[in-house]
This record gives structure tokens, C-alpha cells and sequence, in this order.
């Protein structure tokens, strides 16, 4: 189903500050391949082992979480990303598969396009290229201070960590949890 809110006044850009942080000229490299739609909670992007075709960008209140599943059947949430980035093959260039299951956490709007036409923009532009490259090494510092922040605090702490990530990805002041989350 289209989302006809998820563009922002300015220049008509999803509300997903990655696709807003690019310049003019990038923007307009991809802008005619972008789609919008709107998943619900727990929507399925990825399994593990998936082929990446599609680049998902989150929008407004939106938020995806990668799980990776223990050997007793737990899942375990590796990062959580919202309307700062995006997921599916932004630096692999879809030449692996997903290593994680990607589900929507908090359901909402979403900007998507295929990979390939992300990646053929990128070789049109290395700034372009450049921003998504910044973009992944600051996933990665997410996760090495998630990993750091479980071994050292307690489960309080870091729920509370949790909650104020979840806040400042969403912008918004109510988190739709559930008791079992």
C-alpha cells in the first residue's frame, strides 16, 4: 500500500535523514526509482541467506531490527535502525546474501528502490558512493558499542539504552511495545 505522508516539505524528500543528507545532484540520480510503502510490525524483509535486491530506508517513525537467532531458538537484536539509514545490501552491493533476518520492529513508512539501481547511481557518483560507505561504518560503530554496552551494563541499563535509542530513531515521544518485547 502507497504512504502518501512519508515525503517531507522539503524538496519532497522521504522523511529518512540519509536520503535527505545527500546532495541535489544524488538525489536526482535516484530519486525516479524510489517507491513508497507502508509495513506493519514484524514485516519480514530479510532471512538469513535471502538474496539482497531491494535497499529499504525507513521513515518517520519506522524502525528495523536485526535478529540473529541463537542455537536454543532465541533471537537476538544485533542494531536497530530507523529513519537515520537504511537496510539491505548498501555495501555489499547485493553480492551476498543477508546474513541476519530483518524485520519491521515499529511499523510505518517506508522508501525503497531496487539495489541495482542504487548501485548504478553510485558508480555515477563517488560522492554518492562515499556517503553510503560513511553511512555503513557508522552501523558498524552501533554495533561495536552494542556489544560493549551488553557486557558491561545491566539488563536496566540497557533497556534504558534501548528506549532512547528507539526514541531518537523514531522522533516520536510513545514507543508501541508490548509486554513481550
Amino acid at each position: 500500500m502507497l504512504f502518501a505522508d512519508a515525503t517531507a516539505a522539503v524538496g519532497d524528500r522521504p522523511l529518512n535523514n540519509l536520503l535527505r543528507a545527500l546532495r541535489p545532484a544524488d538525489y536526482d540520480l535516484i530519486a525516479g526509482s524510489i517507491l513508497l510503502a507502508d509495513f506493519p510490525s514484524r514485516h519480514l524483509l530479510y532471512n538469513p541467506g535471502d538474496h539482497v535486491g531491494t535497499v529499504y530506508f525507513p521513515c518517520g517513525p519506522s524502525l528495523v531490527s536485526f535478529l540473529v537467532t541463537t542455537e536454543d531458538g532465541r533471537e537476538v537484536e544485533t542494531v536497530l535502525i530507523g529513519r537515520e539509514g537504511a537496510v539491505g545490501g548498501i555495501v555489499s552491493r547485493g553480492n551476498l546474501p543477508a546474513f541476519s533476518r530483518m524485520i519491521v520492529q515499529f511499523g510505518g513508512p517506508f522508501a525503497h528502490l531496487r539495489l541495482d539501481q542504487l548501485e548504478a547511481a553510485k558508480v555515477k557518483s563517488g560522492t554518492l558512493n562515499g556517503m553510503f560507505a560513511r553511512y555503513a561504518d557508522c552501523v558498524m560503530a552501533q554495533i561495536f558499542q552494542s556489544v560493549a554496552c551488553n557486557a558491561a551494563h545491566s539488563i536496566e541499563q540497557r533497556t534504558a539504552k534501548w528506549l532512547m535509542a528507539a526514541l531518537a530513531r523514531t522522533g516520536d515521544h510513545e514507543i508501541p511495545l508490548k509486554q513481550e518485547q
